[in-house]
């Protein structure tokens, strides 16, 4: 009886470690940025990046759709150590990202480029949404640019610049 009682508890503590591994990563911070630009014009095409943190990985990955390029698809992964991870988490606080936004430019127009942001953050176990859609004519200014259209681009340019160094 007693073999079998021991051969039993490691199978029960691995079991117990990846329930308290499931609980530690929920509390950490993913977040979901989705960057859709649509051109429409002779030679109209698609554009999406989308940057997806998931544990110390960064994902990246570019699709390009009609144009003059074609179609291509780009991967590309990227460490982050814990001061970047934490640099981001600090960049959201900083900037009052956690609110529920659901902001509307301007109406879509052809020929024109039409944007679609959303960015998707949860932390804690608390999920945030923050997203922008709209679109301008070609030559004309945007006008007043949409706080939180501001908001997304900035966060994109910040992790652009954090991937370079």
């Amino acid at each position: 009886m007693r073999k079998i009682a021991y051969s039993i508890l490691p199978a029960l503590l691995l079991v117990w470690g990846c329930g308290n591994a499931q609980k530690q990563q929920s509390s950490q911070l993913t977040f979901t940025l989705i960057h859709k630009k649509i051109e429409k014009s002779k030679d109209s095409h698609q554009a999406i990046t989308r940057y997806l943190l998931q544990g110390d990985e960064l994902i990246v990955t570019n699709q390009y759709k009609g144009g003059r390029r074609g179609s291509s698809n780009e991967t590309k992964k990227h460490h982050l150590t814990s001061e970047k991870i934490s640099e981001i988490s600090t960049y959201f606080t900083q900037n009052d990202f956690y609110q529920d936004i659901t902001a509307k430019g301007a109406q879509q127009v052809v020929p024109g480029i039409f944007r679609d942001i959303s960015l998707k953050i949860t932390k804690k176990g608390q999920a945030y949404n923050l997203s922008y859609a709209g679109g301008y004519k070609f030559g004309k200014s945007r006008g007043e640019t949409n706080k939180t259209y501001k908001q997304l681009i900035r966060f994109e340019r910040f992790l652009k610049k954090m991937l370079r160094k």
